[in-house]
């Protein structure tokens, strides 16, 4: 798997490089998230039936609140044949500590 700071997100994000997954629950979506995001709850039953719904062919950044549950959902599509998948390492910690935007 693909890890990548938020600093280099950043700009794949700006470049339209990447579709970016929230993998949070709804709530901690509604509170805050990185603008064009889709949020699909990992902790959801249907997360699985969800993924599926995604081009496989598109490069996806995963992200969470600090890394891991992004890290596990990053895996999760990697087995279902996702082969463009990117964690992002310090997920909104580290990208709010970079002083970059976020949707609230």
């Amino acid at each position: 798997m693909v890890e990548i700071p938020s600093r280099k997100a950043r700009g794949m994000i700006e470049r339209g490089e990447v579709s970016l997954v929230d993998v949070r629950t709804p709530n901690e979506f509604s509170e805050s998230h990185i603008l064009g995001a889709i949020n699909i709850n990992i902790h959801d039953p249907s997360f699985l039936e969800k993924i599926k719904e995604l081009d496989l062919n598109r490069q996806y950044l995963v992200y969470c609140r600090g890394g891991g549950r992004s890290a596990q959902a990053c895996i999760l599509m990697q087995k279902m044949g996702y082969k463009n998948v990117i964690n992002l390492s310090d997920g909104l910690l580290g990208w709010e500590g970079e002083g970059f935007h976020l949707e609230r």
